[in-house]
């Protein structure tokens, strides 16, 4: 461990003066403004490590996590569980239809399980770093969780990001664009105006535009759609988001869906298939747990540990019902 750790920190020196060296580029180098003004995501594929606003964060992202590994004295992950939530309800709040579906959890229970992963120095990765860890381009300390939610809901921002913040947390929502500031039946989804206030925790990614609904045989809207209308509702995201990162709404992907992913400049696919992120695995179908209220810590404990394997092939859990 000592030859190991002596390592790591000799990295570490070597990221911190590639820093410091990026910051005597002369003025008249093209910023990384004026680059993603053209195309936002022109700075993010060809150099990580490059001379712009992108590649220094990657490197920043690098060293947080290399610090994590030689302040816990802990290894590299292997695997890397992406935890994925919905809704969020006070438990005095919480109605009896809430009781029954899976996509609710009560505040207290979330703050209990955030609460365990900062006592436990768990490190929680971005999605742009989870993006660098499975391509081999950045290592993670093995107490490492990505935390997500979808749909948008105003509660991720009213009840979950102070708890976030209170522990220095990332996280990343992925949204449905057509739905936000909307009030859905009896819910509302976050306004932009919530959005931007809790920028400073959470990241915003796609569930789609306008093609989040199940049809009567079973399929999503945007599983059943050709591949040009996937990515013109991919693109509407892209364009109110500037991300590239998609979770498949209820969790479904197809040829078309990854077509259409291609073509509208999408990196990232994140599933409902419960199994754990690995190195050099298909970045389109990225696998989540779905932590529901019927968790409880030794259960979320287990996943967060690595303790939990894979779903049989072909059981996937049930397409997640509407927070109502």
């Amino acid at each position: 461990m000592k030859i190991a750790r002596k390592r790591t920190t000799k990295v570490l020196s070597y990221l911190i003066a590639a820093i410091m060296a990026f910051a005597l580029i002369p003025a008249a180098a093209p910023s990384a403004a004026t680059v993603t003004a053209a195309d936002p995501d022109a700075l993010l594929v060809p150099g990580i490590y490059d001379a712009t606003g992108d590649g220094i964060d990657a490197l920043k992202s690098h060293i947080a996590s290399l610090e994590k590994i030689i302040e816990l004295n802990v290894g590299r992950a292997e695997k890397v569980p992406v935890l994925l939530y919905h809704h969020l309800v006070r438990s005095e709040e919480l109605t009896s239809a809430q009781e029954q579906n899976d996509s609710v959890m009560t505040v207290e229970q979330f703050s209990e399980q955030m609460k365990f992963l900062h006592d436990n120095k768990y490190y929680t990765a971005s999605l742009y770093e989870l993006e660098l860890y499975i391509g081999g381009k950045m290592i993670l300390p093995e107490r490492t969780v990505v935390i997500t939610f979808d749909d948008g809901y105003r509660s991720n921002t009213r009840y979950a990001y102070p708890i976030l913040k209170q522990y220095d947390f990332k996280a990343s929502i992925f949204l449905i664009t057509g739905l936000i500031s909307v009030r859905e039946n009896v819910i509302e989804h976050a306004t932009w105006d919530d959005l931007k206030k809790c920028g400073d925790v959470f990241s915003y990614h796609s569930h789609s535009h306008d093609l989040h609904r199940l049809l009567r045989d079973g399929r999503s809207a945007f599983a059943a759609a050709n591949s040009s209308s996937i990515a013109e509702d991919l693109l509407i995201s892209k364009a109110l988001l500037s991300t590239s990162y998609v979770a498949y709404p209820y969790g479904q992907s197809n040829r078309a869906v990854k077509r259409a992913m291609s073509d509208a400049g999408y990196r990232m696919g994140f599933t409902t298939v419960a199994d754990y992120a690995k190195r050099r695995m298909d970045t389109l179908e990225i696998p989540r747990f779905t932590i529901t209220k019927n968790y409880d810590l030794a259960a979320f404990e287990a996943i967060c540990n690595g303790a939990v394997g894979p779903a049989p092939e072909g059981d996937e859990p049930p397409a997640a019902q509407e927070a109502v």
